[in-house]
């Protein structure tokens, strides 16, 4: 029995721009100026986006290969059903 494949990509950019900005007071108390001309907030908004768009690359990805799967079965169940009309034939 295969394992489910796990839901990677539920959070999107903002969520994940929200999630870093809460964690900065935590790790770095020092930091209190979180306005959007702040540069670490430029870089936490770049590194949100590159994990959004890397998520959605993954997420693309995998419906991909289900999508090769579907079509590989299609096509064996297509040939299988193609020999027996051919052996009916006879």
């Amino acid at each position: 029995m295969p394992l489910p494949v796990p839901v990677i990509g539920e959070r999107d950019c903002k969520k994940l721009l929200d999630e870093a900005i809460q964690r900065g007071p935590v790790h770095n108390p020092e930091w209190t100026d979180f306005n959007q001309s702040d540069p670490g907030i430029t870089l936490v908004e770049l590194l949100a986006f590159l994990v959004d768009t890397l998520l959605w690359l993954v997420d693309e990805r995998e419906r991909q290969r289900r999508r090769y799967r579907r079509r590989r079965i299609a096509l064996l169940v297509v040939g299988t059903a193609g020999l027996g009309a051919a052996w009916l034939r006879r």
